[in-house]
């Protein structure tokens, strides 16, 4: 049992009546988070991310003299990777984030504030964000204060121990990081592992060494106890609690789970099956030899022989006979095409090899095509809409606070994700040309619905127009006073 998951947790807060030792919890938590199930599937998904993959540990294995199985190194040993996890985060990151969300309220004023906050830095970090979630499940963001400006964090995730407060997974009651820094001592590098523990309203630092807990001075001087440190217009500072833990999660899925462990075994077989195709297409010259009267005392000597020099020696009435083997090319290709469909589908994904739907595939087929990353990012979205929501408490405090340009917590806000879809373009203008022949759909909403149209379409269509009367009206007089002027020279 994954001892990160047990439901009946202790709960850690400063009035903590558990009877423990701060100290002693919070290291219990980081022992049980050391050895869960959950922290390994996070780094095993950033590591297939990054092309470390099972296949990396493929061997040649033959059975020995002694009758073990030992590795032949003689043959070749092709290790062949297709990282489709990379192909499938790219996916649905550029397909949910390839424009900037866009943030919409009603007030004026709360809309400039926030456009300097939802600007371009933003929108990469919140790329990364998404990237992090779906390798690794759940992502962390970690708001803070730099010189009265507001800030976002990405942490890395296998780091950080939520202490939830709730079984849904909603609401925290603190957490728990636990990372390793590096740092000169002369000219040695050394490692020192940091642990901080966030609460609402302060954060506590120590030094994890030999499994015990020590204050970290160094840390604690540098940054104290406050998450938010002000120094106003008449030179006053001021240490300012969140009131929340400062940790905005961000959700791949409900389960918190990563895109590996749907498609993992499904990824290794399709890499073992491509190498050892490769290997057997490689290894075809030397597969199997029938040898009479073999003139040596080792087999092992006459298949270098025969593999160095391609010659092997036998006795007078000795000799050789290459013995094919077939390669059941169809059940191969078939199996190959069948996994690589299967990590798509279960991976939530669209395979840009779709010769099935034509060089232009039509409204239908592309909406089928993209069924399932729909989907998934249908999924996502949500998780991303709520967890946004909580990130704008934090925003609205430091415009209160910090920026002191009004209290807007009351304010209604929507955040808008426009998705990057391939559409069938000459169909689409096709339908709404027939919507304004019939009447079905105004001006405006084929407008905003035409993929060739800018979001000022209508705008510029009427000062084209009011333009075009301008220049017929100043013709017609330019017209007159010609004639006017030729019928006084008659």
């Amino acid at each position: 049992m994954d001892l990160y998951n047990e439901v009946n947790k202790a709960r850690i807060e400063f009035n903590s009546n558990t009877g423990m030792p701060l100290e002693e919890v919070i290291l219990n938590e980081i022992n049980n988070w050391e050895n869960s199930d959950k922290k390994e599937a996070m780094i095993k998904g950033q590591e297939y991310y990054a092309g470390k993959m099972a296949i990396d540990e493929k061997k040649r294995m033959v059975v020995g003299e002694n009758g073990r199985l030992m590795e032949d190194k003689l043959v070749s040993n092709v290790k062949l990777k297709h990282n489709f996890i990379k192909k499938l985060v790219r996916q649905k990151v550029s397909y949910l984030l390839s424009e900037k969300i866009d943030v919409q309220t009603e007030n004026d004023s709360y809309t400039n504030v926030l456009d300097e906050i939802f600007n371009n830095g933003f929108h990469k970090l919140l790329k990364n964000i998404m990237t992090e979630s779906i390798n690794k499940g759940i992502a962390w963001v970690y708001p803070y204060i730099e010189n009265n400006k507001l800030k976002f964090q990405k942490l890395n995730s296998s780091e950080i121990i939520p202490l939830w407060k709730d079984n849904d997974h909603t609401r925290l009651d603190g957490a728990i990081r636990v990372y390793e820094q590096e740092y000169y001592e002369g000219d040695t590098l050394k490692t020192i592992t940091r642990v901080e523990f966030y609460t609402e309203d302060r954060i506590k630092r120590w030094i994890l060494k030999d499994n015990k807990l020590i204050p970290d001075i160094d840390m604690i001087e540098q940054f104290g106890e406050s998450y938010i440190n002000v120094e106003y217009a008449d030179g006053e500072n001021k240490g300012l609690s969140w009131g929340k833990v400062p940790l905005i999660y961000f959700k791949y899925n409900d389960l918190e789970q990563p895109l590996l462990l749907m498609i993992e075994s499904l990824i290794d077989d399709y890499n073992m099956q491509r190498s050892l195709n490769s290997d057997m297409i490689l290894d075809t010259p030397n597969n199997i030899i029938h040898v009479r009267n073999y003139d040596g005392e080792h087999p092992g000597e006459f298949r270098k022989n025969l593999s160095t020099y391609r010659i092997g020696f036998t006795s007078d009435d000795g000799g050789m006979e290459s013995m094919d083997v077939n390669i059941n090319t169809e059940a191969y290709e078939k199996h190959i095409k069948t996994t690589r469909k299967d990590i798509f589908e279960f991976g939530g994904g669209v395979d840009t090899d779709f010769d099935s739907f034509g060089n232009s595939p039509s409204g239908i087929a592309l909406e089928i095509l993209y069924q399932d990353l729909d989907l998934d990012c249908n999924e996502i979205e949500t998780e991303f809409q709520a967890s946004l929501e909580y990130l704008m408490y934090f925003i609205n405090l430091y415009i209160l606070e910090v920026v002191q340009a009004g209290d807007f917590e009351k304010e209604p806000f929507e955040f808008i994700f426009t998705r990057n879809k391939l559409n069938n373009e000459s169909e689409i203008i096709k339908d709404l040309n027939e919507s304004i022949k019939h009447g079905t759909l105004s001006k405006q909403t084929v407008t905003e619905r035409h993929p060739y149209a800018a979001t000022d379409e209508l705008e510029r269509i009427e000062e084209e127009s009011s333009n075009l009367g301008d220049d017929l009206d100043q013709y017609v007089h330019d017209l007159e006073s010609r004639l006017l002027d030729e019928g006084e020279d008659e």
